[in-house]
């Protein structure tokens, strides 16, 4: 086992190692430990690659069988390197399989470029010099690593997991274009053979190689024009479900301004009763007129204006609706979130808590609890309810019970979105006919910015 046999196989198990952590990167959620299990996997990922010496010493006598041998055992590392990457991350399988799309491609273009035409062919007395070669791998594949950082990264993190549902076109798709992939690169590689009987190189095909590399970089185009497109249905979404909330904005102020109008329409004409009442009964009907009004008062001071417009909102929403809402706690530290972020967070955790009641028959169940507490630097914002009926999840989320679940679901997602944006993290429970959703936000101290406002920085 020479120096140049560890080079070689060590080269090839991390560089598509790293090329895979390109594309999971971004917005994946990490598991528990996991610098332990990345720094764990990909020692035994190394040490896995160098049982190929004892592959080696087969006296393969037939070329096909060789050939064989050769491709299944680099498709063995990198199915190995796709393990790694879920033991390191919480990811959907289609996902996976789109790092190993993406990363073999970028690792087997440099490996044609430096090894098979650089190496092999333009100056082939580089092997014996390991140090230099060592150091021409690493730059050249650190670049090539940069500029797919540069063209992937910002819309890997803006779609998040969007583009990687598992369903069966998906994932027929991702695992035919890698098969597909791995396929052209090794019948590519073999016109870089001839059919001597130890199966060593003797000369490069130029034409071979360039064919090889070419065929990877199409499929990159591929993989990148496909997150361009999914990022314009994304925004195609957004536009629509906007224009949704909209009209549920609308629909749900004007039903307010009713509400107020039909208040002041009746105080008007008991305005007009009492100037004709006796003193005696002037008060009495007036002492019934502030307790009315004091129903309807809902000043709410959790110190964060945005919160108290909403609950005010949401309040006499609720009270003409038969629902109690009772409010707990305060929002002065969460003036840290973007004013949009969190009237779309709490907006939405509210009214879907509202249409979950106003689905239940049973009066005594219309309640709605929402609190806002506090524990160190971490802030939880929480909202109970009562439902009835079965709930569905998918991806960890609620299904919506209306007709339109492609556009109504959109809610809840928005709800991950913000709270992840903000690094946190979103808990839901359905526990003895209650539906229960707290959301986990860390609170940046004083002076400091938060996450997500640094990043957009």
């Amino acid at each position: 086992m020479t120096a140049l046999f560890v080079v070689e196989e060590w080269r090839f198990i991390l560089e598509l190692i790293c090329a895979e952590f390109i594309f999971v990167t971004p917005s994946a959620q990490k598991r528990d430990h996991f610098w332990l299990r990345c720094a764990g996997g990909i020692v035994f990922c190394v040490c896995f690659s160098l049982l190929y010496y004892f592959l080696t010493l087969i006296p393969f006598e037939n070329f096909v069988v060789r050939a064989a041998a050769h491709i299944g055992w680099y498709s063995t590392l990198t199915v190995l390197s796709l393990c790694l990457i879920v033991f390191c991350y919480r990811i959907s399988f289609g996902w996976v399989l789109f790092c190993g799309i993406g990363g073999y491609a970028l690792q087997h273009v440099e490996y044609v470029a430096v090894n098979e035409m650089f190496a092999l062919g333009i100056f082939p007395q580089i092997n014996n010099y390991i140090a230099l070669y060592v150091a021409i791998i690493v730059g050249t594949y650190a670049a090539l690593c940069a500029c797919a950082g540069l063209l992937f990264r910002r819309k890997l993190r803006t779609l998040g997991d969007l583009p990687f549902a598992d369903n069966f076109p998906s994932l027929c798709f991702y695992s035919l274009l890698l098969v597909m992939l791995i396929a052209s690169a090794f019948m590519a590689q073999t016109l870089f053979l001839n059919n001597q009987p130890k199966y060593e190189l003797v000369s490069p095909n130029y034409t071979a190689g360039i064919a090889d590399i070419f065929n990877c970089v199409f499929v990159l185009i591929i993989l990148y024009a496909f997150c361009c497109v999914r990022e314009r249905d994304r925004r195609n979404d957004i536009v629509n479900q906007m224009l949704i909330n909209s009209k549920e904005q609308y629909r749900l102020k004007k039903e307010t301004i009713d509400i107020i109008n039909g208040k002041c329409h009746n105080l008007k004409h008991q305005i007009a009763a009492l100037r004709r009442m006796s003193e005696e009964e002037r008060e009495e009907r007036i002492s019934e007129i502030e307790k009315r009004i004091m129903f309807y008062d809902f000043s709410v001071d959790t110190g964060n204006e945005v919160i108290n417009t909403i609950l005010a909102e949401k309040m006499l929403y609720c009270t003409e609706n038969g629902i109690r809402l009772y409010v707990s706690g305060s929002g002065k530290r969460l003036d840290f979130m973007d004013v949009v972020d969190l009237y779309t967070l709490l907006g939405n955790a509210l009214d879907n808590a509202v249409e979950s009641v106003m689905a239940i028959n049973d009066a005594q169940k219309k309640i709605i609890h929402f609190s806002l507490s506090e524990q160190g630097d971490i802030l939880f914002i929480r909202t109970d309810n009562y439902y009835e009926g079965k709930i569905s999840f998918r991806d960890g989320l609620p299904l919506t019970s209306k007709a339109n679940e492609y556009y109504h679901g959109f809610g809840m997602a928005s709800i991950r979105r913000i709270v992840e944006k903000y690094e946190g993290s979103l808990a839901i429970g359905t526990d003895g006919g209650i539906f229960t959703l707290q959301l986990v936000l860390p609170c940046p101290r004083r002076g400091e910015k938060c996450a997500a406002g640094a990043m957009q920085a």
